[in-house]
């Protein structure tokens, strides 16, 4: 249940102040994939709040990830191909 929404400043900061007491999930998008969560737990009697260590699953989609797997084996192979030919081309020369 969506119950705010809102923007960080330009240093990334956000704050917001709890209506009730209890536990607040506050979920965090860039819009670019990068996501984040962390929960609050806010009593009334003290007005402070307290953060639990914020998750992330750190994990790349499936297909970004054989995306960059195969990238890399191109890129080696083109490093070795291209090497190799320069190479022969210096030792050719003689």
């Amino acid at each position: 249940m969506e119950s705010f929404v809102g923007i960080s400043d330009r240093n990334g900061m956000f704050s917001f102040i709890p209506d009730e007491e209890g536990e607040w999930r506050v979920d965090i998008e860039d819009g670019m994939g990068h996501k984040g969560s962390i929960t609050v737990k806010a009593g009334s009697k003290t007005g402070e709040a307290e953060a639990a260590a914020p998750t992330s699953s750190g994990k790349l989609p499936l297909p970004v990830s054989v995306i960059l797997g195969l990238s890399l084996m191109l890129n080696v192979f083109a490093l070795w191909f291209f090497a190799g030919k320069g190479m022969k081309r210096r030792c050719s020369c003689t």
